[in-house]
This record gives C-alpha cells, sequence and structure tokens, in this order.
C-alpha cells in the first residue's frame, strides 16, 4: 500500500521528557488553582454586595414602616374641619404649634434659650400664628371672592347668550 500516506507514516514517539511532563502538570495545576482563587474571590465579593443589598432592603423596610405608621398617626389624628371659622380657628392652633416647634429648637443656644423658654414667647407665638391664620382667611376669602365673580359674570355672558 504505497500510495496510502497515514499508514506508511512512521510511529509518533513521546518527545517529552519527564520533567517536561511535570512541568506541564504543575502549570495546569496552577492555572486550576488560579481560577479556583479567582472563583473565590468572586464569591466573596458576591457576598459582600449581597450583605449591603440586604442592609439597605431592610433600612428601607424601616423607613416604610416609619411613613406608613406616621400616616396612620396623622389620619387618626385629623379632625374634621367644617367651616370658614372652624378653619381659621384650626390654622391659629397649626401655625402657633409650627412656630413654637421651630423655637424649641433654639432652646439650647446660650442667649436666644432663655428667651425662648419664657411664656411670653408662647403668647408672641400665638399672636404670629393668629396672623398668620388671618393672612391665610383674607387670601382665601379674596379667592373664593374672585372666584364668584368669574361665575357670575359667566352666568350673566350664557343667561344674555340665550336671551340675548
Amino acid at each position: 500500500m504505497p500510495g496510502i500516506q497515514a499508514i506508511n507514516q512512521p510511529k509518533i514517539t513521546n518527545v517529552r521528557t519527564p520533567e517536561q511532563r511535570k512541568e506541564n502538570q504543575e502549570k495546569v495545576a496552577a492555572g486550576a488553582g488560579g481560577a479556583a482563587g479567582a472563583t473565590g474571590a468572586t464569591a466573596k465579593a458576591i457576598g459582600r454586595r449581597a450583605a449591603k443589598i440586604e442592609e439597605k432592603e431592610k433600612t428601607l423596610q424601616h423607613m416604610m414602616s416609619n411613613v406608613n405608621r406616621t400616616s396612620r398617626t396623622m389620619l387618626n389624628n385629623s379632625e374634621k374641619v367644617e367651616g370658614l371659622f372652624a378653619t381659621f380657628k384650626s390654622n391659629i392652633k397649626r401655625y402657633t404649634d409650627d412656630i413654637i416647634t421651630r423655637l424649641s429648637k433654639l432652646q439650647e443656644s446660650k442667649f436666644i434659650g432663655p428667651i425662648v423658654k419664657s411664656p411670653v414667647t408662647k403668647k408672641v407665638a400665638g399672636v404670629f400664628g393668629g396672623a398668620l391664620a388671618f393672612f391665610v382667611l383674607v387670601t382665601g376669602v379674596n379667592k373664593a371672592c374672585r372666584t364668584g365673580a368669574i361665575a357670575i359674570d359667566d352666568f350673566k355672558r350664557q343667561y344674555h347668550d340665550i336671551n340675548g
């Protein structure tokens, strides 16, 4: 069979020495160990990231529970206010409480603290709260008057268009 190349091919002998084989095995082992080390580092990084995400999720859940508790408290404590003067009285109380709350942050101040702690400050806060509520009342009445005037003018125009 002189025409077939594969049959006439001489037998391949192993040309690597035992030292070369050992070096190749060490290289393969080092490569596998390096890959395992990289996988371990990646797993640690993923674990840290997961811990951070879990911590953020707990914080978010805590915040949401506070928001829900606050909204329930506000709904339960809200008073049903009807009428112009009932709203006016409610606004006086709300604005006075807001002024007192803002001033209470200054109680620890060396110079302003004694002034804030005096009972006169609460009376002055009540006066300012009443003034703010009065301005809100006047603004609301003024807006209601303007809206009423627009509605009356619109009604007049429609009446004259129909009967005109």
